[in-house]
């Protein structure tokens, strides 16, 4: 990377999608991302970093698509130096492919991904999941954007970011925004906003930026009161995402978030995309430090 190359935060336009996760190649199995998406405290959507590390992947195989995706974060990114990411292939074998990337700012390793890629192939099983309860027509909702308007006192409305190339529409509102308590389990329709093209790389690595969107928050739920009274720190520690079937990132997807666990600074979050037919198309998990903030 030459002393030259500048990176820039931006407003992502509605349309800037592509641009937004696009790389630019430097040499073989060599990438660097200038344009952020910057999280309420100034970093860098780690959701961005993870779509990108994943789409340097997919420039190194042909003809096959993910099925397995899993990142270790390492320490955050900050904004106006450009992200190399650096691929290396660790198979491709008949019907399977695996690269590791590493993403780094200034020589400094931000993130470890490794990613599996496959042929398709006539199942041996299939066994569908289905959507086990009715959720409201998105179409019915009201976009996050809308629900916060002018709102600057809850915790959901400090901390969850705008993003104009994610929509989000969340089927409890109140208990999305931590506005009040309830079970550590949060409901919402989510699509990617802009252009992309017909190829499952393009909506793989758009589900992938979806993925990481409010996954830290469901675990907070319970303990509405206690998180107004002790601001926390968090930041995401590793992130998977297994494909179960292709989904357009652009229509709606039905992604339930469950915290399941809290201990020791740290938390662990589920998630299940669907997409509106009921069929799931991705599960996630999610792994978070969570600490007190010293005063």
């Amino acid at each position: 990377m030459t002393d030259t190359m500048s990176a820039t935060s931006v407003e992502a336009r509605r349309g800037d999608l592509r641009m937004l996760l696009g790389l630019e190649r430097l040499a073989p199995g060599r990438f660097v991302g200038s344009r952020y998406q910057l999280n309420i405290n100034g970093s860098i959507y780690g959701g961005q970093i993870f779509a990108q590390a994943l789409n340097a992947a997919f420039e190194t195989v042909e003809g096959r698509v993910a099925h397995s995706v899993q990142a270790s974060f390492l320490r955050p990114a900050v904004d106006g130096v450009p992200i190399e990411y650096e691929v290396a292939n660790m198979l491709d074998g008949a019907s399977y492919s695996m690269r590791y990337v590493q993403a780094s700012q200034n020589g400094k390793p931000l993130l470890a991904l490794t990613a599996s890629f496959k042929t398709s192939e006539d199942a041996a099983l299939d066994h569908p999941d289905h959507m086990s309860d009715p959720w409201p027509d998105p179409e019915a909702l009201r976009n996050l954007d809308q629900q916060l308007g002018g709102d600057a006192s809850s915790t959901g409305s400090r901390t969850l970011p705008r993003f104009p190339d994610v929509e989000v529409r969340p089927c409890m509102p109140d208990r999305y925004l931590l506005r009040v308590g309830g079970p550590p389990q949060h409901d919402a329709w989510v699509r990617a906003v802009g252009k992309l093209s017909d190829e499952a790389a393009d909506h793989q690595t758009a589900i992938a930026y979806l993925s990481d969107f409010g996954m830290t928050f469901p675990v907070m739920t319970p303990y509405v009161e206690q998180v107004r009274k002790t601001p926390l720190r968090y930041a995401t520690l590793n992130h998977s995402l297994w494909f179960h079937g292709h989904s357009s990132a652009l229509d709606w997807i039905a992604f339930r978030t469950i915290g399941s666990w809290a201990g020791d600074g740290r938390c662990l979050h589920h998630g299940r995309m669907y997409d509106r037919s009921g069929n799931l198309v991705a599960s996630v998990a999610q792994e978070a430090l969570i600490r007190r903030i010293s005063r």
